[in-house]
């Protein structure tokens, strides 16, 4: 063991190292310390942030603090027991090294940025005990492909996707009712996405530059109300609108909708796909 300490009333951290590989295992119960970052009130290994391989956080650990993690670099593996309820805010925010992420069915929440900048983060399960994805939780994750958003979670944040420009498709629930301001700003990669009649407003800048769409398939039989920038710089020549049966002239009519060139009816294949999973 290299250095040991406290990280909550009743949680214990301990360092070791086997030749390059450093694991950082934290034991106890109860919730970990919240911390401020690596400018100020750093964690208490964080001198040791860019070494640290593995994280092992045993049972009885009730939450991630803020920051926690936050610049470990060096992380690619990490242990997340199933006693855990809340991922805090910036907790693994610029953790380049991690490549995937299984969140267990025992988290409820999930904080502001607290994935933020994982560039290395290719794939990443959200159970669907999940209610609450703060703003940016993945905002900056280049090499993130696909997500799959939980039924229980009702709004989509600000800036959630943002700058995800390896996502190539995304499944929102009929549980959402609303997209946030640039939500899936720049995700340069999505070809389409389906917009469950759940969805009643659509923020600004929500899909700006994502200019690989070809199709976008919203389920509301009145237009939904969204931010005249929500789809601006997207190829509308090539990008098709379908909407529910009778309603074309609708969308057609409506100022914000208006702007795309090609607006057609779902497709019967289009209508059998099953969005809410």
């Amino acid at each position: 063991m290299i250095t040991s300490g406290s990280c909550g009333e009743n949680l214990k951290w301990f360092l070791t190292r086997e030749e390059d590989n450093y694991t950082l295992t934290i034991s106890g119960t109860g919730d970990m310390e919240n911390y401020k970052g690596i400018a100020n009130n750093a964690s208490p290994w964080n001198d040791y942030s860019s070494s640290i391989k593995t994280v092992k956080i045993n049972s009885g650990a009730a939450s991630i603090g803020d920051s926690a993690f936050e610049d470990c670099r060096g992380l690619t593996f990490v242990i997340i027991p199933t006693a855990v309820t809340s991922i805090g805010y910036k907790a693994f925010w610029g953790c380049i090294g991690l490549t995937s992420v299984i969140i267990p069915d025992s988290v409820t929440s999930i904080g502001n940025f607290a994935f933020y900048g994982c560039i290395g983060l290719t794939s990443v399960i959200i159970p669907n005990s999940v209610t609450s994805i703060g703003i940016s939780v993945f905002g900056n994750c280049s090499s993130l492909t696909s997500i799959i958003i939980p039924t229980a979670v009702k709004s989509i944040e600000n800036g959630v996707f943002w700058n995800c420009s390896g996502l190539k498709s995304v499944i929102i629930p009929n549980s959402v009712t609303s997209i946030g301001d640039c939500a899936f700003f720049a995700c340069y990669s999505l070809m389409s996405v389906i917009i469950p009649d759940s969805v009643k407003s659509i923020g600004d800048y929500a899909f700006w530059d994502c200019r690989s769409l070809t199709s976008v398939i919203i389920y509301s039989k009145i237009p939904v109300h969204i931010s005249l920038s929500a789809f601006a710089s997207i190829n509308k020549n090539k990008c098709t609108l379908y909407v529910p049966k009778g309603t074309v002239s609708a969308y057609k009519e409506a100022t914000e909708w208006s702007s795309f060139e090609h607006i057609e009816e779902i497709p019967i294949t289009e209508k059998q796909q099953k969005y809410d999973r």
